[in-house]
């Protein structure tokens, strides 16, 4: 089987963090026998082509006048936000994807758009070279599904999709309800989730590089720092544990306003020393980071499926997470974690965890168990199957 894979953000090198669910999937694709060509947007300074497990992954300008700046470290929606004038890239980036695809087109058998924004990229490419295309649906892509105009100019991706996946089955149902007409085409394909134990040595040595005390109590979120993820919130439930450090690891800009909000509202809550932002660290040392943590958090507003919730579930490490569909899919009512609302609920469950140990182990070893079930190897299969139906 030969794919294209669309996407919008891919790793630029074994350093970066940047979509890595993107290429684990690729990896687990070549794994199956599967070869072909990643077609992703410029950022930053590399360029070109290179091959990754088996895929020519080749990055594109799509800017008027250079490589383009939609693409960022922080992620489209976000620099959009900020930055709204940025929307004539956003066609540029689509058309960009849609062009490289056609000029592609022998070296592959069927598209798999990742993301909404990619899908229109598919869709061009496939109403030229007849060739099906599979989407994914991710992230913040329902958003904008839903919204009054983009849902209208997207919507003809959803429609001309050989097949529509989700990793998050409360977009599927939500599909399903607003879209009866693609309603026979979706598909419920959970990630897998990438965890290897760590071993003393390097649990001690990621402390000496975070210069955390060795017998330091840590509690960590992992993910991207932009304002829909709340870590204002999670500064609250900090109040009142002066013996705890929250680890703050993801990608953010120094200068950006909502950094300067955060450094203001740690001085304000009196924990600033308490926080750590590390930025981001190789994919290799997210499992030691997990390891050597105590509690893992997130505060989104909404998610996906966040890849470093199944990550801190797979080491085993317990969780608790804001109260929204996305992570109540994953932890159930509280059988595998816990949820909260408000900085109060927080302080709340961490207390929970310090005092309740046999309880705490009890919903880990529930998260264990659900996460045996997951694996890249079973969602590379499953896409494979959908890729034999679309050319079929």
């Amino acid at each position: 089987m030969r794919v294209c894979s669309l996407t919008t953000s891919f790793p630029q090198s074994e350093e970066d963090d940047s979509s890595i669910f993107v290429k684990r999937l690729i990896d687990a694709f070549a794994n199956l026998g599967m070869t072909g060509v990643v077609i992703t947007p410029e950022r930053g300074e590399l360029t070109g082509n290179e091959i990754d497990s088996g895929f020519e992954v080749t990055r594109v300008k799509y800017g008027l006048f250079s490589t383009g700046s939609l693409v960022s470290n922080e992620g489209i929606m976000p620099t959009l936000r900020k930055r709204p004038w940025l929307i004539y890239e956003a066609a540029l980036l689509i058309l960009a994807l849609a062009l490289h695809a056609f000029k592609r087109r022998r070296e592959f058998d069927v598209i798999h758009a990742n993301w909404i924004g990619a899908g229109c990229a598919a869709l061009i490419s496939s109403a030229l070279i007849r060739k099906p295309y599979v989407l994914t649906i991710r992230g913040e892509d329902m958003n904008l599904i839903n919204h009054r105009v983009f849902g209208i100019i997207l919507r003809p991706a959803l429609l001309g999709a050989a097949a529509i996946t989700s990793v998050n089955q409360a977009f599927i149902e939500e599909l399903q309800l607003s879209s009866p007409r693609i309603a026979r085409k979706l598909y419920f394909i959970p990630n897998g989730a990438t965890y290897a134990p760590s071993s003393e040595a390097q649990q001690r040595e990621l402390r000496e590089k975070l210069q955390l005390p060795q017998d330091s109590n840590v509690a960590t979120f992992i993910g991207t720092v932009v304002p829909r993820k709340r870590i204002e919130l999670l500064f609250e439930g900090l109040t009142g544990s002066e013996d705890r450090l929250l680890i703050i690891c993801g990608r953010f800009l120094e200068n950006a306003p909502y950094i300067k909000e955060l450094h203001a509202s740690a001085e304000r809550l009196g924990i600033m020393r308490q926080v750590r932002f590390i930025g981001a660290l190789p994919p290799n040392e997210i499992s030691t980071l997990l390891d050597i943590s105590s509690v893992y958090l997130s505060a989104s507003k909404h998610e996906g499926r966040p890849n470093s919730v199944l990550e801190a579930m797979a080491s085993g490490t317990p969780v608790i997470l804001s109260n929204i569909p996305a992570h109540r899919e994953l932890i159930g009512d509280s059988e595998r974690g816990q949820l909260f609302n408000t900085g109060e609920e927080l302080r709340a469950a961490l207390s929970f965890v310090s005092n309740n140990p046999q309880e705490v182990e009890r919903k880990s070893s529930k998260a264990l168990e659900f996460m045996a079930s997951l694996s890249w190897s079973r969602s590379a299969t499953q896409y494979e199957e959908l890729f034999h139906e679309a050319i079929s």
